[in-house]
């Protein structure tokens, strides 16, 4: 897998849940989140970073059967200005992870302990779910994850639940 970093990478299976992710080696993996399949954080490194470290979350939302995912889609958009502060969508693109169709959102918010950051989120409807990958990092650090966060979309995938 080509990567932004020099790390290499390990497939997370979550089989409850049907997916498998390429993570960054080295960077814990919690799936006892409430609320997430999975919580990835980039690992400090010397004294606390004074930004938001690097993190990689998968949620996994049951897509109601009398709901069109266009209108959840919309729906999950127009939430982000509700859970984010001063959210700004900067780019929305209809993209494939592998063969299957993804939706990437890519918005800047205000945190109010570390400012800028910036979340690049793909949903992926399959098997009557939204999976959401997000990964998040501080914005001036984004540049530096941008590539990571691509290759962990792009490892998103399927399995049988």
């Amino acid at each position: 897998m080509t990567s932004g970093s020099d790390e290499p990478w390990a497939t997370y299976r979550h089989d409850d849940a049907g997916f498998a992710v390429s993570l960054p080696t080295g960077w814990p993996v919690d799936g006892e989140v409430d609320g997430c399949a999975l919580v990835c954080v980039e690992p400090p490194s010397g004294t606390p970073p004074a930004y938001l470290p690097p993190s990689i979350v998968v949620t996994v939302d049951e897509l109601p059967d009398d709901e069109p995912f266009d209108r959840w889609l919309s729906r999950f958009r127009v939430s982000l200005a509700e859970i984010y502060n001063e959210v700004r969508l900067v780019d929305l693109e209809d993209t494939l992870l592998g063969d299957v169709p993804a939706y990437r959102t890519l918005s800047h918010y205000l945190h109010a302990v570390v400012g800028g950051v910036c979340a690049d989120q793909w949903c992926i409807p399959a098997l009557g779910r939204v999976y959401v990958v997000t990964c998040s990092s501080g914005a001036l650090e984004y540049d530096d994850f941008a590539d990571t966060f691509q290759d962990v979309a792009a490892g998103f995938r399927l399995t049988t639940p």
